[in-house]
């Protein structure tokens, strides 16, 4: 597959979006989990938790959009990066189901993961569409400056 995407930068309205909208997710839900009467051990494991499905859903990301146009990591990277994010929105999920026997209170940690996950892979694919977006400009930048230059010395050749 010789697909080419071509990428436009996104508008600073867009990228503040993405990071303001990421930042609150984690904020209300950290702030959900601390605000239930839990212990403190079950506190820190279920904050560690959704930073590991934070993490992990940058990583399910990446590898989905390296191995977009042709298979660049290993079998075993994108199996693991697969079964991780299952794990991690599982052992969440598991979490936030059993945690508390009002179902007021799982919803608002179940629509707070959710609201995690979608912003996470929201501002995770907005940073890789920075970037590669910035590397198609450059690289449009030299293309041009190298047919510049190949038209510009063709010119002086034939005056001399």
């Amino acid at each position: 597959m010789n697909q080419r995407y071509v990428l436009r930068p996104d508008t600073q309205a867009w990228i503040g979006q993405a990071w303001g909208f990421f930042g609150l997710a984690c904020t209300a839900e950290l702030t959900a989990i601390w605000w239930l009467d839990l212990t403190t051990q079950l506190k820190l494991l279920l904050t560690i938790i959704l930073l590991a499905t934070v993490y992990i859903c940058f990583s399910l990301a990446k590898t989905i959009r390296d191995n977009r146009d042709r298979r660049t990591d290993t079998e075993a990277w994108i199996t693991m990066t697969y079964g991780m994010a299952f794990a991690m929105v599982c052992a969440l999920a598991y979490g936030v189901f059993f945690v508390s026997p009002e179902w007021k209170e799982r919803l608002m940690l179940g629509m707070g993961l959710a609201w995690v996950i979608e912003s996470a892979l929201v501002l995770a694919k907005t940073i890789r569409d920075q970037h590669e977006a910035r590397a198609d400009a450059t690289r449009h930048a030299q293309d041009e400056a190298g047919r510049l230059g190949r038209e510009y010395g063709d010119s002086t050749r034939g005056t001399a």
